[in-house]
């Protein structure tokens, strides 16, 4: 999902220049898996034109629409969400797709280290995100000129309508704080030296895109919990859900690897831990891996203990709300492993790892 700020830091520069030309493998999918089962919404193939057809209506460059196809959007939304109808897969796949424009935009992208306009950009786009998922006209009869804004509408409108109306107003704030998280964090990009490990992981959980992703299983299960079990509000399933955004973030980080020191995007896990633990980048690979399953088995465990406080009438509906948030997990897993973007053919080992040199800058 959405990557790390792109860094200018110069400690970071240094432990990376020293290992060019390395060979670092990533593990397989099966190594770093949870044991999770994994499901694809059956509506996958039948969606896909009118995917197709709505990316079209809005963007008509063709490198926005080559990133989008190379984004894999569809494939990510179906595995995320593998249960609802197909017109809320479809609407989420939009909304996957919609992401990964937005963020673009500010992530060197276009607005790549021009503040003000970022500002300008976040504000825009959460009064179209309230205006939408509120019921108002206001932006549909003054459409704003940025597409990357505009075409939110429909998924906000969408979201509401058809949305469980108790839960509606929890994904919409949900939206907004992911928004928020990712300029703020695009603020944060430069330090005199890197930021430690656990202050990574932590600003990480915020804008990995996990907190915008789980709230939206209300909207494709059609599913509503008391809001005492929301994170917000409950002790534990705060902490579950940290876990859950943290094994995104070091999922991402192990797998995007390779593409982010390419494009000089050097705030990572795997240099930090290099930097701060003084370790090469095999034995970083190595920690971090060691760190997901770690957040697995806390995540086991805690799991447990919420089922163990929830009231009899609402166990069922917790345990699915549980269920369904272990589902972005294991997509972003697959997803990682499959697309062109992250990893070249010839980069398959037979174990099902993933082996390539370290080098910065250049063509992927």
């Amino acid at each position: 999902m959405a990557s790390a700020s792109k860094s200018r830091d110069p400690p970071l520069k240094a432990v990376l220049e020293d290992t060019v030309g390395t060979e670092i493998v990533i593990p397989s999918l099966k190594r770093l898996a949870p044991g999770w089962p994994l499901r694809q919404h059956p509506g996958l193939e039948l969606v896909r034109k009118d995917f197709n057809t709505w990316i079209d209506f809005w963007f008509k460059d063709e490198r926005t629409r080559k990133g989008i196809s190379e984004f894999a959007a569809l494939e990510f939304a179906a595995m995320a969400w593998p249960e609802g109808g197909n017109t809320e897969l479809l609407t989420l796949a939009k909304l996957v797709a919609w992401q990964f424009i937005w963020d673009d935009a500010i992530d060197d992208g276009y607005l790549s280290y021009k503040p003000e306009e970022i500002i300008a950009y976040r504000d825009q786009t959460i009064e179209i995100s309230r205006e939408s998922m509120g019921g108002e006209q206001k932006a549909k009869l003054n459409p704003h000129p940025n597409p990357a804004i505009q075409s939110f509408w429909d998924l906000g409108t969408e979201f509401w309508t058809r949305g469980v109306p108790e839960m509606n107003q929890y994904v919409l704030e949900e939206h907004c704080a992911f928004i928020n998280s990712s300029v703020q964090s695009q603020a944060e990009r430069e330090y005199d030296e890197p930021v430690s490990v656990e202050q990574y992981l932590k600003r990480r959980e915020t804008n990995i895109g996990f907190y915008v992703l789980q709230p939206l299983i209300h909207y494709s299960n059609k599913l509503a919990i008391p809001s005492r079990y929301l994170r917000y509000n409950n002790k534990r399933m705060a902490f579950i859900c940290s876990q859950l955004a943290r094994m995104m973030v070091i999922e991402n980080d192990m797998l995007s690897l390779r593409k982010e020191l390419l494009n000089g995007q050097l705030e990572n896990l795997i240099p930090l831990l290099m930097y701060h633990d003084k370790i090469g980048p095999q034995a970083a690979v190595d920690r971090a891996t060691d760190m997901l399953h770690e957040c697995y088995a806390m995540f086991n465990e805690e799991e447990e203990k919420l089922y163990s406080e929830i009231s009899p009438e609402n166990i069922n509906d917790v345990k699915q709300y549980i269920r369904a948030s272990k589902h972005p997990i294991m997509s972003n897993l697959y997803w990682s492993y499959g697309v062109k973007r992250y990893f070249k053919d010839d980069m398959r080992q037979e174990d099902g790892s993933m082996a390539f040199r370290i080098s910065l800058g250049g063509d992927i």
